[in-house]
């Protein structure tokens, strides 16, 4: 058998694939022949959001202003929280989210224009309305923690006095050998 010949694809033995899986096509690179998924290209999918995102931002420039300036506190939490989950934006975002939201539904009842959106914005109570709201989703996310450590302590607490209740009654029905108190050694 010939050098060429035992390369050849044709003369390797089939991989074994995964259960209901296609099968490989030929020219597949040897990974992706063992069964691994196709990885999509990054880099294509960013160029594809940008190409839809920029000309939706122009389209909608009141909504994407009061919406970028109002929704500032949800990206500093996504940007300080360095949990991989990002609780604080979690937690922030959907408040001032709430906050946002009623300017930006009189600005599309009103009109939709910039100079809707730059009068909406020089209100103060609207700057009170979308950043109080996510002043209380980071009042939230640092106090329920706290809240439930303590509610999970004083469950813990409960236990134990529930615990120590069973173990005197068990000392009174078996004596004190059942508490680990007894000598290990019987006098005499």
């Amino acid at each position: 058998m010939s050098k060429s010949r035992a390369l050849s694809p044709a003369a390797q033995p089939a991989q074994a694939q995964r259960p209901g899986a296609p099968p490989a096509a030929a020219g597949q690179a040897q990974g992706q022949a063992q069964g691994q998924p196709k990885r999509r290209s990054s880099t294509g999918m960013i160029v594809l959001f940008v190409m839809l995102l920029v000309p939706a931002l122009a389209l909608f420039l009141p909504t994407t202003v009061v919406f970028l300036l109002g929704m500032a506190p949800t990206l500093v939490a996504f940007v300080s929280d360095r949990d991989p989950q990002h609780y604080a934006a979690v937690t922030v975002g959907p408040l001032n989210f709430c906050g946002v939201l009623p300017l930006e539904m009189n600005l599309w009842r009103d009109g939709h224009t910039i100079d809707l959106a730059w009068a909406a914005l020089a209100d103060p109570f609207n700057w009170l309305l979308m950043y109080g709201l996510a002043g209380l989703g980071w009042l939230i996310y640092f106090s329920v923690p706290s809240v439930v450590a303590i509610f999970i302590a004083q469950r813990h607490q409960a236990e134990v006095q529930r615990l120590r209740e069973r173990l005197d009654r068990l000392e009174e029905e078996w004596g004190e050998d059942v508490t680990g108190r007894a000598p290990l050694v019987p006098p005499g």
